[in-house]
């Protein structure tokens, strides 16, 4: 089942049958195949109440009622709602007028099919980031809307994160280009999925490592080959565009790509149309494609390795990841999850983690991020005896005492009461003041700490 291109459906109106039979085969080439035609003007206004469309293409000359009667009804109406005028009418007076009216453009019948396609895109373009905006703005505005389930295997309580979530749950609907950037181990491919996912595109998520490959590989990869196209190619083989399509194609390292594989794929995004490896049949690329770097792109674009029309391409939006540094308060959570998953995938009972395990992560520079933290808890879980003390290469911070105790008690024990204030003192100093970190030391939720803390000020 194809994806619907665009979401709201492109009304084409004009009274001759091989128009709206010509104009909407020139349309679903380019891949809009969301078409409805009316050859019956008084019907427009009725429809466009019942089913706002994305976009309207509008005859002049009429039975009924004229284009130019239609089109000032059409902007006070909807007045965001673009109108392109398509006419055998050629008068400049006729243009300017409608142009006055608010068409978005005026193009005339003998058009060729590139420039109408071109209009018809910027025009579809626009209408999209318009959409966006406004999803946008609402989104903002209700931030305590539940995030979309599409992101749940991103494990984080990090404000920049769940914001970056909302944006992309927004635009995941949208046709334009995504643009990931960040440091190795951010999660770029797991961003990459969960758009997809929020998309409801019904193709595949399908996924290419740019790094390391050259012209051809890159080539045969993306754009598949004809049989014989070159020495070995004994079948013909579709590329992972045409795999892609109707859904998502993520496109990892983008950075590292050769300069003729640039143009390549700037071609591809232009035009959404490329050749298989020796073959002269010109095919279309129906998916929407994400593209990830950790590369600095402005260093590469200033000394030429990276084209900047190509990087004004693919981030229509663009993204930057936080590294773990900037988020160190979803530690605790990554531990704890990824430790879980390491003991079921090995079979064994989920080891203690001591805070001193977690305080050595904080302790950390962790380069590799949340990809680093899984290697040291999958090398820590199967080796730790049970209990998880402190990450390779750091010493546990517990003070060790005879027997299996990990504390060194006075003569005199303190109340209770006492021993709670101690413990949740140092589980705050532990985590650099921070409560939530801390409510994890401690094995309870933050609000039970906040609660605890905000009790003992009373009582001072």
């Amino acid at each position: 089942m194809s994806t619907a291109y665009p979401d709201k459906p492109v009304y084409i109106i004009d009274d001759e049958t091989f128009i709206l039979q010509s104009l909407s085969a020139v349309l679903r080439s380019d891949g809009i195949n969301n078409i409805e035609t009316i050859s019956d003007s008084r019907k427009l206004i009725a429809r466009i109440m019942e089913q706002q469309p994305s976009l309207v293409l509008l005859d002049l000359t009429m039975p009924h009622r004229s284009g130019e009667s239609l089109l000032p009804e059409i902007k006070e109406i909807y007045p965001d709602l673009p109108v392109l005028i398509i006419t055998g009418i050629n008068e400049l007076s006729t243009a300017v007028e409608c142009m006055k009216n608010g068409a978005a453009d005026y193009l005339v019948k003998a058009i060729e099919n590139s420039k109408l396609l071109s209009a018809v895109r910027t025009a579809l373009s626009i209408d999209e980031l318009k959409n966006e905006n406004r999803l946008l703005k609402k989104s903002l505005l209700a931030s305590d809307e539940g995030i979309d389930e599409s992101f749940n295997a991103i494990i984080t309580e990090d404000p920049a994160m769940i914001s970056i979530f909302r944006y992309l749950a927004v635009i995941s609907r949208s046709k334009q280009t995504v643009l990931l950037r960040g440091e190795t181990g951010t999660g770029k491919e797991l961003f990459a999925e969960a758009v997809h996912k929020a998309s409801g595109r019904s193709g595949e998520f399908v996924s290419i490592n740019a790094a390391g490959l050259d012209d051809t590989m890159f080539s045969d990869t993306l754009f598949g080959h004809k049989k014989g196209a070159y020495s070995g190619a004994d079948l013909t083989r579709p590329g992972l565009i045409e795999k892609a399509a109707g859904g998502t194609l993520f496109l990892d390292e983008i950075g590292d790509l050769s300069a003729a594989s640039q143009i390549k794929l700037l071609r591809l995004l232009e035009k959404s149309e490329y050749y298989s490896l020796g073959s002269d049949t010109l095919k279309r690329a129906s998916c929407r494609i994400i593209a990830a770097t950790n590369s600095n792109l402005e260093e590469k674009m200033k000394d030429g390795s990276f084209r900047k029309d190509l990087y004004f391409r693919l981030a229509s939006h663009e993204i930057f990841l936080p590294p773990i540094r900037q988020r160190r308060d979803d530690i605790p959570l990554l531990v704890y999850h990824f430790t879980k998953k390491a003991a079921a995938e090995l079979g064994i009972s989920t080891p203690e983690i001591s805070s001193g395990f977690i305080e050595s992560l904080y302790r950390k520079e962790l380069p590799g991020n949340v990809r680093e933290i899984i290697s040291i808890i999958n090398r820590e879980v199967g080796s730790c005896g049970g209990r998880m003390t402190a990450a390779a290469g750091e010493e546990e911070t517990a003070i060790s005492a005879e027997g299996d105790s990990s504390l060194l008690f006075p003569e005199d024990l303190p109340d209770l009461k006492s021993w709670s204030n101690i413990l949740v003192d140092e589980a705050l100093r532990r985590a650099g003041g921070n409560i939530s970190t801390a409510a994890g030391f401690l094995g309870i939720s933050q609000p039970a700490l906040s609660k605890r803390l905000a009790k003992r000020k009373l009582e001072l």
